[in-house]
């Protein structure tokens, strides 16, 4: 017949379920609810072709409806502003005339681009003038909204947590398993990744289409930053490494990123953090990829390798010294 086992030991099996259950349910609405809740413009940067008291003038108009919501950034000529636009370092252009124009990229971020359009049509009108609006990379039909981008950073950032995770729950951390070996792993995982997500989002989803090397390439980037700072982390601190980084790189980086709205429109802290994340990093380098003719790839995409180096560097470290590797828990039945 069976043994009897105590009660408290159900207890103690259960009790990490119950803790990460509650845990990743607290940091996910959090996360999610304080950085989209209300989403208004903060900081949306603007470029504007005009005099210095014209950009002085209108500032003062835009802070007057919403303070803070709106950064201009004078430039002396419409063709820097235009390269600017293209590079994401603004969210539109704005030129200062008898009909003043605004310059847009749809492809940068639909959100940005309608507060846009509110804001300055109504400077224009304030000015007794009519706007003109030109989207100089406009969203196709079938991502209407600029969500394909999201979603794929979203959905491969999941899969590429669940594949460290499971590298260690099977054994992938253990001393039988060389370091060359488990590198090689995660760097073919990777690279199928980045295959299998550009064939998804092309040809069967049809989001992120006519750009397919490059999406599978910037895929390929994020999966491998995402599995390697997991296996990084899991090296140093053990099976908590695994919820640390749901925390940091799923349930608080993508709500960082602005999610359907986009990072212009998420509190100061969110913002600031914003720009060394992965998944920002590769939301503006799919975007830049796919609607911008790869404006603005670079900054991005050297931040995804510098992730990616930076978690290598922590693994080979903990070889190195001789860190005792991470071992999965054995509960006893006494």
């Amino acid at each position: 017949m069976p043994s009897h086992v105590p009660h408290r030991v159900h207890l103690r099996r259960l009790l990490p379920a119950l803790v990460a259950g509650l845990a990743i349910s607290f940091a996910f609405i959090a996360f999610f609810t304080s950085a989209l809740r209300d989403p208004q413009p903060n900081g949306v940067a603007v470029a504007v072709v005009g005099p210095s008291s014209s950009v002085r003038e209108i500032q003062r108009g835009l802070d007057q409806g919403l303070p803070g919501g709106f950064a201009l950034r004078r430039y002396a000529g419409e063709a820097d502003a235009r390269r600017a636009l293209v590079d994401q370092d603004v969210d539109g252009v704005y030129v200062v005339g008898a009909r003043p124009r605004l310059l847009v990229a749809g492809g940068a971020g639909a959100s940005a681009m309608t507060a846009l359009r509110a804001a300055f049509g109504a400077a224009a009108g304030a000015q007794g003038h009519s706007l003109a609006v030109a989207d100089t990379a406009p969203l196709p039909q079938h991502d209407s909204r600029g969500l394909s981008a999201f979603f794929l950073v979203a959905g491969l950032s999941m899969g590429s947590l669940v594949f460290a995770a499971a590298l260690f729950f099977l054994g992938g951390h253990a001393h039988v398993m060389p370091l060359r070996l488990k590198l090689a792993a995660i760097g073919a995982f990777a690279t199928v990744a980045g295959l299998v997500v550009a064939i998804d989002t092309d040809f069967v989803a049809g989001g992120l289409v006519g750009a397919f090397w490059g999406v599978a390439g910037i895929a390929a980037l994020l999966a491998a930053a995402v599995a390697l700072t997991t296996t990084a982390v899991v090296r140093w601190v053990g099976l908590p490494g695994v919820g640390l980084c749901a925390m940091a790189l799923m349930l608080f980086s993508l709500p960082a990123t602005g999610g359907a709205v986009g990072p212009e429109f998420v509190p100061d802290f969110y913002r600031d953090v914003a720009p060394i994340l992965p998944s920002h990093a590769a939301l503006l380098a799919l975007r830049g990829t796919v609607y911008l003719n790869g404006g603005g790839t670079v900054g991005p995409i050297l931040i995804l390798l510098g992730w990616a180096a930076a978690a290598i560097v922590a693994i080979f470290a903990a070889h190195v010294l001789g860190r005792k590797r991470p071992r999965l828990p054995v509960l006893g039945v006494a």
